[in-house]
């Protein structure tokens, strides 16, 4: 029976360990893609895919090798030997990758390269504790990375082509692709996560059963277990390890994650407190400006509700940041300056790009960038700032006092009306203050930096401004209250002022970014180098006025500059007394203090990870195509699996009857159903079988043993029900004799060529769409 048996393998199935384990390797690269999300780049992939490309080589040429008809040789021997090689070939591709000066040949270890190993382990242990996801992984980190590839990748192809156990890998492989989300949350990949699908999808269509065999029914394989088990294992102990330390639990501010790591959240609620974390260095910049810049990372306009946060919008994939718009609202006439700064992300990690306003172009990225209107930010998708390195050239406006005195009230009708809006419900104590501040400020710009010198002259910063009486209500009522306390922090000060300034029917929004920051050291060129903290995040307010645009003001007391501007006429009264500057900004100068500044909603500390932000802005249309797109998986899949299930029931109950060739006869009309090929009511079964003869490919000689096969079944005298009622029906009931085997082999290899010989359209219709699960 053995003999008979190995003469009916085909060549195909003897190449199964290949296809089967390039599946499996798409299967492993898929799976550790969800790692993406984590490391920066996709060179930390490149090295365990390789090195698992060659153990996988040596493990199918072997198998190949040992399913030979002719294969000698002891049992024991051609079952280890694969896999013993293939662990060899892991090693040794281990050591040519990380430590091939202490090997013979560079990839032969030796003791030395032990001890490389366990000083690459030491180091990469030391930066898995202390980074911050996303991060360029070095020497000892992308060690470990590759050391928990290539033991997924073989634990894998044991499951799949020694266990032969598919679905164990797939479960695998969703656990370690599953790790990274489980402690981040990024924006879902669409594409890493529909590759892992394909991979399954193939492998579980390279590993279906392709013949049936009763010796194996119903048994589990010694390996099954012992597989299963350092499966799970591997699922536990890899794929979270190499996450749980980078990336810790988001922080979240009213139930809403955040996009910043070290950084800030744009949800603003303007009665939450301040809560800080330990004070990090976010970034450092060099920069060609006289005064040192505010870098602004976002700005809010929304100020309808008591939730402030950007404006959705829609990503435009040809806004990249080599080339931004002019900056709405400045004229020709206005004198403006060109500077360069070239900023080095620290420990801040978000899916927007702190910069100098208005910016002309950002060189250096990695990554796709894109700009957004109106506000001129820059954003990505799928990349962080962590670890970035890029220049950006920014436009700095520079209008005289008179200039924008003489701008148009209110801004004009070219600026959007929502730059106006507030809600109905402000509280009569805010226009009480506000007509006292600006009385006797005859044009806007008056208005504004009346508004600037009141706050910075007769409040007080304070970050432990209360959560209550007052400070929990809407945003109108937080104003108000602190408006009558003269107390509170950055997010107090900018809203007032915004919100004041638009019931002057001023246009204005809140700008969200850094602080200049402090000098700190001189660089090799000799220019100076800012250090910006995790604790000078801050917010401001924009006005628009036209022809000079948006302008940043600074009404936070203690903190930052107040704008000022080159003037050709008595500013009012109420203006600040400190005398403007001879060569005039529209920014606010920069004054750096190094005392602490505030946040809107700062992280718990400096490796706590937030969300991205493109979750929030383009969560819900994400989240909803995911649904849509697994809904419509689910209805094209389950056809195929039930088609699947119909197979193995009716090859099941054959084995049990005795009637393999009745079995697989049915399933040859149920194929040829499913293919377009109709079996009409009175037509033979031997008219039938010449006609699918025809198809090219299909043997006329496996027709007609099956035919054969199946008249003797039809004269047999039927099993008794006990036979087929009362036993276990996962176990046969009768031997197969060879004769049964061959006629299996000639049905199975039938289908085989019938599915072959129809064009891939034709197959595809049969697989997703199978007319039989309507008449079988």
């Amino acid at each position: 029976m053995s003999h008979n048996v190995t003469d009916s393998r085909t060549v195909s199935d003897r190449l199964a360990p290949v296809s089967q384990a390039a599946a499996t390797l798409f299967l492993v690269g898929t799976g550790l893609g969800g790692f993406g999300s984590i490391f920066v780049g996709a060179s930390w992939l490149t090295t365990p895919l390789v090195i698992s490309a060659f153990m996988y080589a040596a493990i199918a040429a072997l198998l190949i090798l040992f399913r030979r008809p002719r294969a000698t040789g002891p049992g024991w021997v051609r079952a280890v030997l694969p896999w013993l090689v293939g662990a060899i070939v892991g090693l040794c591709g281990l050591t040519a990758a990380a430590a091939p000066g202490t090997a013979l040949l560079g990839i032969i270890p030796t003791p030395n390269t032990v001890l490389r190993f366990q000083e690459l382990t030491r180091t990469g242990l030391v930066d898995m504790a202390s980074g911050v996801a996303p991060l360029r992984p070095d020497a000892g980190f992308s060690f470990l990375i590759a050391v928990a590839g290539v033991v997924i990748a073989f634990v894998s192809a044991a499951l799949v082509l020694l266990a032969r156990l598919p679905l164990v890998a797939i479960l695998l492989a969703i656990a370690v692709y599953a790790a990274p989300q489980l402690v981040t949350v990024p924006a879902l990949n669409v594409f890493s996560f529909a590759a892992l699908g394909c991979a399954i999808l193939l492998l579980l269509a390279l590993t279906r059963p392709r013949q049936f065999d009763t010796e194996r029914m119903g048994r589990l394989r010694p390996t099954t277990i012992p597989a299963a088990a350092v499966a799970v294992v591997v699922a536990l102990i890899a794929a979270p390890t190499l996450t749980t330390s980078i990336a810790p639990s988001p922080v979240a501010v009213n139930a809403h994650p955040g996009p910043f790591e070290s950084g800030i959240n744009p949800l603003i609620t303007l009665g939450e407190d301040l809560r800080r974390g330990s004070n990090t260095v976010a970034l450092k910049y060099v920069t060609t400006a006289e005064d040192a810049p505010y870098l602004r990372v976002f700005t809010i306009d929304d100020l309808d509700r008591t939730l402030w946060q950007p404006r959705g919008f829609s990503s435009n994939p040809s806004a990249t940041v080599d080339a931004f718009p002019s900056p709405p609202g400045l004229a020709a006439e206005t004198s403006r300056t060109e500077i360069s700064t070239t900023i080095t992300i620290d420990s801040l990690s978000t899916n927007w790009l702190p910069m100098p306003y208005a910016a002309s172009s950002v060189e250096g990225l990695l990554g796709t960038w894109l700009w957004e209107r109106p506000g001129l930010s820059a954003y990505s998708n799928m990349s962080t700032t962590r670890a970035q390195q890029y220049t950006v050239k920014s436009i700095v406006a520079e209008p005289t006092a008179e200039q924008l005195r003489a701008a148009t009230p209110g801004g004009g009708s070219s600026i959007d009306d929502r730059y106006r809006s507030l809600p109905d419900d402000m509280p009569t104590e805010i226009l009480d203050v506000l007509s006292q501040v600006v009385a006797g400020a005859d044009t806007d710009y008056d208005r504004a930096m009346a508004m600037q010198s009141y706050f910075r002259d007769n409040f007080t910063y304070s970050e432990q401004a209360p959560v209550e009486k007052g400070f929990d209500g809407s945003a109108g009522q937080v104003i108000a209250s602190f408006l009558e306390r003269k107390t509170g922090y950055c997010v107090h000060f900018s809203s007032a002022m915004t919100v004041m300034s638009r019931l002057l029917g001023i246009p204005a929004r809140i700008a969200v970014g850094y602080l200049p920051g402090t000098p700190d050291t001189i660089n090799d060129a000799g220019d100076r180098t800012y250090r910006v903290t995790s604790q000078q995040l801050h917010a401001w307010p924009e006005l628009y006025f036209e022809g000079a645009g948006w302008i940043s003001f600074e009404p936070t007391t203690s903190r930052g500059a107040p704008a000022q501007f080159g003037a050709v006429a008595p500013t009012p009264s109420t203006a600040p007394t400190t005398a403007p500057t001879s060569a005039p900004t529209s920014a606010p100068t920069s004054a750096p203090t190094t005392s602490p500044t505030s946040a809107p909603t700062p992280s718990a500390g400096p490796k706590s990870p937030g969300a991205n932000i493109s979750a929030l802005l383009l969560g819900p249309e994400i989240i909803l195509g995911a649904i849509l797109a697994l809904a419509l998986l689910s209805v094209l899949v389950v056809p195929a699996l039930l088609r699947r299930w119909q197979r193995g029931r009716r090859f099941a109950r054959g084995a049990r009857t005795g009637t393999p060739a009745g079995a697989v006869w049915t399933e040859l009309n149920a194929v040829a159903l499913d293919l377009g090929i109709e079996h009409p009511y009175g037509e033979t079964s031997r008219e039938f079988a010449a006609r699918l003869g025809e198809y090219p490919g299909v043997s006329a000689d496996h027709l007609a043993r099956l035919i054969g096969a199946l008249d003797a079944e039809s004269y047999r005298r039927p099993a008794s029900s006990t036979q087929t009622q009362g036993a276990n029906p996962r176990t046969p009931q009768r031997p197969p004799t060879p004769e049964h085997l061959q006629t299996l082999t000639a049905g199975t290899e039938t289908i085989r060529a019938l599915r072959a010989a129809q064009p891939a359209r034709v197959r595809l219709r049969a697989f997703f769409l199978p007319r039989s699960l309507r008449r079988h």
